[in-house]
This record gives structure tokens, C-alpha cells and sequence, in this order.
């Protein structure tokens, strides 16, 4: 999983996407989505929109 550390000050927001598509260039869309968003989904229970 990734993660941001927000709202600490030494945070990627309000740059987060920026930081992903820098930090995760050439993986695989599908493989990105699983690192920064879906893995947590389903471990804590979210519904994604």
C-alpha cells in the first residue's frame, strides 16, 4: 500500500497524484490502482465511487 502521511506537513498532499505518477512510472495502471487506492479499500472496508 501507499501512503500519503496526511495531514502531516512532510506529506505528499496537495501533491499526492503528482508524486504517484512520478513514483510509479511504468507500473501498470492496474497494478497502481491495487498499490495506491484498492488494497486499502478492501482492507478497511471502503466503497470506491
Amino acid at each position: 500500500m501507499w501512503s500519503s502521511d496526511y495531514p502531516h506537513t512532510v506529506s505528499t498532499w496537495p501533491r499526492s497524484r503528482e508524486v504517484v505518477e512520478r513514483d510509479f512510472k511504468g507500473v501498470p495502471d492496474k497494478e497502481r490502482r491495487q498499490i495506491v487506492r484498492e488494497t486499502a479499500a478492501r482492507l478497511y472496508g471502503f466503497a470506491l465511487a
